[in-house]
């Protein structure tokens, strides 16, 4: 359960590496990375048990939910920045 966690903080960290590593890529894949590590976050908060039964089977539901939507969040991004960096696909950064 705390693998979650650590990916997660990992994922949202990703945007800020690539930035400091000059990487010139879009920013959209990396964006969707990031986003993706908050859901996985949200996911591991709400994965914490309560005592009442019918919040107890809310939050479980909404954890599964947030950790597709990351998991899906992180699958997008990782193929979209491979195929940037496969073919070349540089930023249109403004000077």
């Amino acid at each position: 359960m705390y693998e979650s966690l650590v990916g997660g903080v990992a994922c949202i960290l990703v945007p800020l590496f690539t930035k400091y590593s000059g990487y010139e890529i879009p920013r959209k894949p990396f964006e969707w990375i990031g986003i993706s590590g908050v859901f996985f976050v949200l996911g591991f908060l709400l994965a914490l048990r309560f005592e009442v039964g019918w919040l107890d089977a809310i939050t479980c539901v909404c954890s599964i939910i947030s950790y597709i939507i990351g998991w899906v969040g992180l699958i997008i991004g990782s193929i979209w920045g491979a195929i940037c960096v496969v073919f070349g696909i540089k930023s249109q950064a403004k000077s």
